[in-house]
């Protein structure tokens, strides 16, 4: 189990805090952030076990769950109407879904609703909102499309960022701080990952001379070598530890960057 904690951590002051959670392959990851967006907590453990974690086991001001699912799509928000919810999955999707299993997140600063899958019958979901009432279900595409977004409107560039998951990347592409695109692509070979980075390049007409391309995640050194010799303005992006104390810095955490811009992201 990995676990850090900061000093100032104060149990009595939860209630000010938010928790953010997800699955991560070999369990769960728990991150506490104050209402500064610093990180208090950080802890990767094999069973939720939470009634047993002194930091853990206390009541939140905010707790998300980030959804990994690589099904959703994206609405207009002018267009969309949340009781035609069913509608427009079942015109995305040909698997059948419930209205309580069709989630949506508001993505900030966007005219942009994202619509996912999630099972709240799983067991461990179950255990989470028993844990937490307040429990919020949030994509993580969602969060990465507001991270680009207020990246974007610091330079208002063309921009193209690749989140990269354990078997897809999430790519969204903004410019003039809007979102233009955002998608996933699944993968198992390196020649398929290229072919859909540089398929999105030839599809919205980018310059590969001048496109600045950013990459979260793991293996970024890897991917960046692979990409060197087609795409020239390559930027490995470690901005997620500007705002941590040192004790959180590591290539870890770093992988966990959709939970660390989270609050951030949402509030």
């Amino acid at each position: 189990m990995t676990e850090i904690s900061d000093p100032t951590f104060d149990i009595s002051k939860t209630i000010y805090y938010t928790l953010s959670i997800r699955f991560v392959p070999n369990g769960f990851c728990f991150v506490v952030t104050d209402k500064d967006h610093t990180v208090l907590y950080f802890t990767i453990q094999k069973d939720l076990a939470i009634a047993h974690n002194k930091y853990l086991a206390n009541q939140f001001d905010h707790v998300f769950f980030c959804c990994d699912s690589h099904q959703y799509t994206l609405l207009p928000k002018p267009l969309y109407m949340a009781d035609k919810k069913e509608d427009y999955w079942n015109l995305n999707f040909d698997n059948k879904a419930s209205e309580e299993t069709i989630m949506t997140d508001e993505v900030r600063m966007t005219d942009i609703v994202n619509m996912y899958y999630m099972d709240k019958a799983l067991p461990a979901i179950n255990e989470l909102m028993h844990s937490y009432p307040n429990l919020c279900f949030v994509h993580r595409q969602t969060i990465q499309m507001s991270m680009s977004v207020m990246k974007n409107r610091q330079g208002n560039q063309q921009q193209l960022y690749l989140f990269l998951q354990q078997d897809a990347v999430d790519v969204v592409y903004t410019s003039e701080g809007r979102v233009i695109l955002a998608n996933t692509y699944a993968y198992k070979k390196e020649d398929e990952f290229l072919y859909y980075v540089l398929n999105v390049f030839d599809q919205l007409k980018l310059n590969q001379y001048q496109t600045e391309v950013l990459i979260y995640g793991p293996n970024k050194e890897q991917v960046k070598d692979l990409l060197s010799d087609y795409i020239k303005v390559i930027t490995i992006e470690n901005s997620v530890f500007e705002n941590l104390s040192e004790r959180f810095h590591s290539e870890e955490i770093n992988g966990q960057y959709t939970l660390l811009y989270l609050p951030l992201a949402i509030k």
